[in-house]
């Protein structure tokens, strides 16, 4: 297999090009910090997307206490795009590879993580990821395929636009960041959107008030030159490396 090194070339293998990105998303980016992408998962995908999570859920005991002390309330499954090819179809999505090369340039992925939050948990502080390191540039960008509909009742993220410009940290400006930011939005999208954020952008989750849970699958990509939560090439085994190309290998930062 030939080694791809160049984040423009391994782009153009997995099918972005100059039109998969429309200039409304990017005006979104540029001004709000956040774009939302309805509907690019079919109901099949998504059903399927479902089943193998709560398989993993199962074989791992997600379900068991403890399991994350950060996020008590949610049933979690960590580095997914080691553990199934059908998670392949969601990093490596060519509308958020798009996405993710006008926000940050050269990137890899950090991290691919189901979050489920249990009926009437889920409710975060605002935060951002990590400290405003440079003034003018993204260093990491979130993103969340939603497998239920993301809403105030089911649960769904919440956000300050514009927020990625601040200078500060929401625990530096605000006296709770556990209450509702004057200027936050609640993003409301159908089962089977994508939701890509800036890093530095104020963001929280917000409680499911069901009786059910609520499907999403949560990844953190970095600017190439950043760190990252877990080292890809070290979770590599010899069935996930020969089934991906080696754009996708480029991406994984492999």
């Amino acid at each position: 297999m030939s080694v791809t090194e160049d984040m423009d070339v391994a782009l153009r293998g997995l099918g972005v090009d100059a039109g998969t990105l429309f200039s409304a998303a990017k005006e979104a980016l540029d001004r709000d910090g956040f774009v939302v992408l309805p509907s690019l998962l079919d109901d099949a995908a998504i059903q399927a997307l479902k089943q193998r999570i709560e398989e993993l859920e199962q074989e791992e005991d997600a379900w068991g206490a403890g399991t994350n002390s950060e996020d008590p309330g949610a049933i979690r499954v960590e580095n997914l795009n080691h553990k199934d090819l059908r998670f392949d179809e969601l990093w490596l999505h060519p509308v958020l590879l798009a996405v993710l090369q006008y926000v940050l340039g050269d990137f890899w992925l950090g991290s691919m993580t189901s979050r489920s939050p249990r009926p009437h948990t889920g409710h975060q502080r605002l935060h951002r990821d990590g400290p405003r390191v440079f003034a003018d540039a993204a260093t990491s960008c979130q993103t969340t395929w939603m497998l239920d509909d993301f809403n105030p009742v089911r649960g769904t993220t919440r956000l300050v636009p514009g927020s990625h410009r601040f200078p500060s940290r929401p625990e530096e400006a605000m006296t709770d960041p556990e209450v509702a930011h004057a200027d936050q939005v609640l993003v409301e999208a159908p089962r089977g959107s994508l939701m890509v954020f800036n890093g530095y952008l104020w963001h929280g989750g917000t409680e499911n008030t069901t009786d059910m849970l609520r499907h999403g699958v949560f990844s953190f990509y970095a600017r190439r030159d950043q760190a990252r939560k877990y080292d890809q090439g070290a979770l590599l085994d010899e069935e996930t490396r020969s089934r991906l190309t080696s754009e996708a290998l480029y991406v994984l930062g492999v």
